[in-house]
């Protein structure tokens, strides 16, 4: 008694195909967002993703053991206002990353009163809105890498 196997043909793509993309094209820019406002964040997301800027948003509280190492990314969106923390006090944390520190508070005088780490090029009210926030951190984060 003899068993006979027939293995189907194995496809191999000529080497002139070239390999299929396993992605699309290359962000414009990588940022990350210091935020306690969960919508802020989204809303940063999506409209980041239709000009092609990766946005990695954190929470100050549930994810402040997992920020970015002090050059990961090209430049952060951080808020003022993070509850028990102010975003100029995390931003001493950063040297390398160019920061764009963002306040909701009408009244941007207490932020604007206080001596920044250098990291921070940049104060913006969120009420310019989302547009001119991504504007200023991609143009700070290609000033910094220049």
């Amino acid at each position: 008694m003899s068993f006979a196997t027939t293995l189907a043909p194995l496809f191999v793509p000529p080497p002139s195909t070239p390999a299929p993309r396993a992605i699309g094209p290359e962000p414009l820019a990588y940022l990350f967002a210091v935020d306690d406002d969960p919508l802020f964040c989204r809303m940063l997301v999506k409209a980041a993703a239709r000009r092609r800027i990766h946005v990695t948003c954190f929470h100050p509280d549930r994810d402040f053991g997992r920020l970015p190492r002090d050059g990961e990314f090209d430049a952060a969106v951080m808020d003022y206002d993070l509850g028990a923390l102010r975003g100029t006090q995390l931003s001493a944390l950063y040297h390398e990353t160019p920061i764009l520190l963002v306040s909701a508070r009408r009244n941007g005088d207490e932020a604007e009163q206080e001596v920044w780490p250098n990291s921070i090029h940049q104060y913006l009210s969120k009420f310019r809105g989302i547009e001119a926030i991504l504007d200023a951190a991609v143009r700070i984060g290609r000033c910094a890498g220049a």
